[in-house]
């Protein structure tokens, strides 16, 4: 997977020596959605799942794409770096989260569950 920040060239340019700092006229600012996914490390199919209506997989938040021409679609990287960051954010948040009360929460159900299997057997 590719790191957020670091240039991306589909086509095998030379950004990679280029300095971040640098100008690089290669980067791409949008990218179709072959790139898309494979920049934010996830598959094509599962792309098009988080922004579609009615899909189990919809992400309100997840970036629209930009209709550049009848035939040409584009997913804007400075999104894509942003809907990613505040996947990040939301996992760790959500890990601080099970480490508490819902973690305990957890337990009483397979606690539950074990003793209603016990019922059964006898």
């Amino acid at each position: 997977m590719l790191e957020i920040g670091v240039p991306f060239c589909p086509r095998n340019y030379p950004c990679a020596s280029i300095d971040a700092e640098s100008a690089c006229a290669f980067r791409k600012l949008g990218y179709s959605a072959e790139e898309a996914a494979e920049y934010i490390g996830i598959g094509e199919a599962t792309l098009h799942e988080l922004g579609r209506h009615g899909s189990k997989l919809y992400d309100k938040d997840f970036p629209k794409k930009v209709q550049l021409t009848p035939r040409r679609v584009v997913y804007l990287r400075p999104e894509l770096d942003e809907w990613v960051i505040k996947r990040k954010e939301a996992s760790q948040h959500q890990e601080v989260k099970l480490s508490g009360s819902a973690k305990s929460t957890h337990e009483n159900s397979l606690n539950s569950s074990k003793k209603s299997a016990r019922g059964r057997r006898a």
